[in-house]
C-alpha cells in the first residue's frame, strides 16, 4: 500500500522508517475479540521492544508538554522512576 509522500514528515524514528505500511497484509491471522476469553491470559502473537525514542515520539504526538514526558534528561533527574514517563494511554495503543 503506497503511503502519500506528504506523510513523510511525520516519520521521525528509525522504527517508523522500517514499519510495514500495508496494514491488510496477514489480516486473516489477526486476533479478534471473538477469540478472547475473559480472565484468560496467554502469550501474544507478537512482542515489541519499546524504546525511549518510541515513548518520546508518542508523547509528542499526543501534544504533551510536561517535561517529565518530553525531556528525557529532565525526566531522568526528576521522575519517580528515573525514566521518561509515557502518556497514560500509551498502553492502549499496544494492546
Amino acid at each position: 500500500m503506497a503511503v502519500p509522500a506528504r506523510l513523510d514528515k511525520f516519520v521521525t524514528t528509525e522504527k517508523q522508517r522500517h514499519f510495514p505500511k500495508d496494514f491488510m497484509a496477514g489480516w486473516e491471522d489477526y486476533e479478534t475479540w471473538a477469540d478472547a476469553t475473559v480472565g484468560q491470559s496467554g502469550p501474544a502473537q507478537r512482542t515489541f521492544v519499546i524504546t525511549e525514542e518510541d515513548i518520546l515520539d508518542y508523547n509528542k504526538a499526543c501534544g504533551e508538554t510536561d517535561p517529565l514526558m518530553v525531556d528525557p534528561d529532565y525526566a531522568r533527574k526528576n521522575s519517580p522512576t528515573g525514566e521518561l514517563l509515557q502518556h497514560p494511554i500509551f498502553v492502549t495503543t499496544i494492546a
